[in-house]
């Protein structure tokens, strides 16, 4: 396939890193031969294929999640009724915004509960439905309040700065429709939205849905389209008609350390992370098969209660190569996680399947190796070697959960 040529910052095609079991190739131009199965999704993007068992297998290294501490759930003073994000600023502590109960919760980087640094109203400062948060220090955050719609700063101790008011139309759709795939801040204020797909036709009796995540800048009424995908619903005229049909690419995005990541676009593994700075996009791939579907994604252990959905996904078309990954996490630091396990029918895509499989790779786009997430935890953020998930009890109680990546010979 031919290709203009790039300019000179650009030029660095065939750069070929080797090492033990894993194959590395950068291409910042063109398909080389070795990463045709990778080919750039645009012009300008970067690429790194990863081949092979990763970095921490070179080394003959295993790797675990150690748990570190837990919050909330059943503890007395640690309320959390629907947290929907979890965020990490660059000394470790988190942010938990909480939909249910309209605040934002922090939480130290030894596990301290710092209770809420938001309070609920539509004044200065005050905030209603709280979706996405981000940190500027350790001292400052950032809160997207989607119904108000305002980017509301604050501190330990109530505002620390004005707020910045949204563009009402961007979150109109979203608040309507009472749903969204995702959302995620920037400290300036950009705010990024993933609604709930929109449907189109392309065919006779056949229906792909068109699923975005956009982004508006502070001050901007004019939305940027950062990633775009279709994706199979099941279908038919139940009341499950316009739910995923299992196995099908799912569009996924994450935002952390600057960078925004997105994937679920195609089949392949593929994930283009956009650079906040004078970098370009890098696309990162890696030579991996996709886990075969299972029992949870086809809706084989749904209970009588929803036998009508069990029976629409069973009757949901398939595709001829499942889809090859379900979530992101993009770490504070630069890390890349990637969960392998897709989503189950009844997975909310904010959370995602609990436990599963995840590929790490480092911030260059390396792929470092698996490592398995404990059966209940919805992993949601990182930093480091610090993970933070979250994990629900058998009364839907809420717990907040630290981990630490541990590899070991």
């Amino acid at each position: 396939m031919a290709h203009e040529a790039p300019s000179s910052v650009l030029i660095r095609c065939s750069t070929l890193l080797t090492v033990p079991v894993t194959c590395l190739t950068v291409l910042a131009c063109g398909v080389g031969e070795r990463a045709a199965w990778c080919p750039p999704a645009a012009e300008g993007v970067t690429v790194v294929a990863n081949v092979g068992d990763g970095l921490w297998a070179a080394e003959g290294l295993e790797s675990r999640l150690v748990e570190l501490w837990r919050v909330g759930g059943t503890r007395e003073g640690q309320e959390l009724g629907q947290p929907i994000a979890v965020v990490a600023s660059p000394g470790g502590r988190v942010a938990v915004p909480d939909f249910m109960l309209g605040e934002v919760v922090v939480i130290g980087p030894d596990g301290t509960w710092l209770g809420a640094w938001t309070r609920q109203g539509a004044g200065p400062g005050e905030v209603r439905a709280p979706v996405a948060a981000a940190w500027d220090g350790d001292d400052r955050l950032a809160v997207f309040d989607i119904m108000t719609p305002k980017v509301a700063y604050v501190g330990a101790d109530g505002p620390v700065g004005e707020d910045l008011r949204v563009e009402p139309s961007f979150t109109v759709p979203v608040v309507n429709s009472g749903q969204f795939d995702w959302a995620a801040l920037r400290a300036d204020g950009t705010v990024y939205l993933q609604p709930a797909a929109v449907s189109m036709t392309s065919g006779a009796s056949q229906r792909d849905d068109v699923s975005l995540v956009l982004a508006l800048a502070p001050g901007a009424s004019v939305v940027d389209t950062v990633a775009r995908g279709t994706w199979v619903p099941i279908g038919g005229d139940g009341p499950f008609a316009n739910w995923h049909a299992p196995g099908w690419p799912r569009l996924t995005a994450a935002l952390g350390g600057g960078r925004v990541a997105a994937g679920g676009d195609v089949a392949e593994y593929r994930i283009v992370i956009h650079d906040a700075g004078e970098r370009g996009p890098v696309q990162i791939c890696r030579d991996a098969r996709p886990l075969p579907m299972n029992d949870h994604e086809l809706g084989r252990d749904l209970g009588p209660e929803l036998r009508e959905l069990a029976d629409a996904l069973r009757d949901a078309r398939r595709p001829d190569t499942p889809a090859a990954f379900g979530r992101l996490v993009l770490g504070t630091h630069g890390r890349l996680w990637v969960q392998r396990e897709r989503a189950g029918p009844a997975d909310p895509a904010i959370y995602g399947p609990a436990g599963g499989e995840w590929d790490v790779f480092d911030p260059d786009g390396r792929y470092l190796g698996a490592v398995q997430s404990p059966e209940p935890a919805h992993l949601m953020a990182a930093r480091g070697d610090t993970v933070w998930a979250l994990e629900f009890g058998d009364f839907d109680e809420a717990w907040l959960v630290a981990y630490r990546l541990e590899t070991a010979r």
